[in-house]
């Protein structure tokens, strides 16, 4: 599965303001900005790892605890590029099966496109038992009660107001 970063504009400005304060303290002449510029790069950094290495590991230990049945309706939203997905599917046989719900926002993931991730999907070699489909979690198109477990992976802090996050956690709670 290919990595990508989450909020790519975040670590783009850290950076950039890491730079700015090395480029402030050349331009006069002092090395007060440099500590301000390599927390910068360090929050930079961590960004980073964390996006494309630390919720890789969370997610498997998190999926891996959950109890889910080999049989279980499962549903992922705001799924992106289907990490928690591909986590849920491993656990799956049919007719037990994995529902990725997304709006495709590219802002919120790097690539973010229903097109990348089935293609994950199918090189995982898991479309018997995953999903997608393009869904708003504030208004699921799905029935009361139809899924045994419901996840929500760095994707309701998307959802704003707070409101309309109230709104999302109801939706789930409704088809759960």
């Amino acid at each position: 599965m290919k990595r990508t970063v989450d909020a790519p504009l975040v670590p783009i400005l850290l950076g950039l303001a890491g730079i700015l304060e090395l480029v402030a303290g050349m331009a006069g002449h002092t090395w007060t900005t440099v500590p301000l510029a390599l927390v910068f790069f360090a929050c930079t950094y961590l960004y980073l790892r964390t996006s494309l290495v630390g919720k890789y590991k969370i997610i498997d230990r998190v999926v891996g605890k959950t109890r889910i049945a080999a049989t279980d309706q499962v549903l992922d939203l705001g799924c992106g590029h289907g990490a928690v997905m591909l986590a849920v599917a491993k656990h799956l046989r049919a007719p037990g099966k994995v529902t990725g719900i997304d709006i495709w926002k590219r802002v919120d993931q790097s690539g973010n496109r229903q097109a990348a991730t089935q293609a994950v999907i199918e090189a995982a070699g898991v479309s018997q038992v995953a999903q997608l489909q393009t869904a708003d979690m504030t208004a699921l198109p799905f029935n009361d009660n139809q899924f045994d477990a419901v996840f929500a992976s760095l994707s309701l802090h998307n959802v704003k107001p707070k409101q309309a996050r109230r709104q999302a956690l109801t939706e789930a709670l409704r088809v759960l």
